[in-house]
């Protein structure tokens, strides 16, 4: 089952992580970021860490509803 239609099944409106945020370059994640990107997430917010590894994380979502 997709993961859209088991957040629906359970009565929830939206699906949402967190990643590495694209301000960071790191090579790994510029294909999880596609991928999200391709199927509908989009960033809701931005967050800045004393990580130096990761310096920047981005929350995203998608409607599922």
């Amino acid at each position: 089952m997709r993961p859209e239609q088991t957040a629906r099944d359970m009565g929830l409106d939206e699906l949402a992580t967190y990643t590495l945020g694209d301000s960071v370059e790191c090579a790994p994640y510029e294909p999880t970021r596609e991928f999200y990107w391709k199927h509908g997430f989009r960033i809701y917010q931005r967050n800045q860490t004393d990580n130096p590894e990761c310096l920047e994380e981005i929350k995203i979502a998608k409607k599922v509803r």
